[in-house]
């Protein structure tokens, strides 16, 4: 997995992975409890990453369509949005560019087979904090998710 990310993340300078944080970046070992929009067509993938969110604390909700996300996003505040890029009736783009108009402290993380620079700058022009390239490693997927929700 490859991650892009604006500004660059990483581990814990003491190379640990599993400590909740808070926004401010306190370690607290308590979950986040965030409301996150998970956007992505791949049903089985959509759920392993759902599972995932949901143990780390957060309140998750799905979409498999552009559609599907555009009226959770009508009827839901979120704090971070996880889309990915290509979905059967548009695109992640379109989404972050939508979401970003009405919340402007949106977090967001782009999920994409998608990594040459020309993708990873068409997701940051767009509004995404970070791009994450499938396939989905978990690891490094939680650290992503931690880093990009303190930054």
């Amino acid at each position: 997995m490859a991650v892009s990310m604006w500004p660059v993340c990483g581990y814990e300078s003491d190379g640990s992975r599993g400590k909740m944080r808070n926004m401010e970046g306190a370690a607290t070992g308590k979950p986040l409890g965030l409301s996150v929009l998970l956007v992505e067509d791949h049903v089985d993938s959509a759920r392993a990453l759902a599972r995932l969110l949901q143990s780390m604390g957060h309140q998750v909700q799905t979409a498999h369509t552009l559609g599907d996300a555009n009226k959770l996003a009508t009827n839901g505040q979120y704090q971070l949005l996880i889309s990915d890029l290509k979905l059967p009736d548009g695109s992640g783009l379109d989404l972050i560019k939508k979401m970003r108009a009405s919340t402007p402290t949106l977090k967001a993380i782009a999920i994409s087979g998608f990594s040459h620079a020309t993708d990873l700058q068409a997701c940051k022009d767009a509004g995404f904090d970070t791009h994450v390239t499938k396939p989905v490693d978990f690891i490094q997927f939680r650290a992503v998710v931690e880093t990009t929700l303190r930054s």
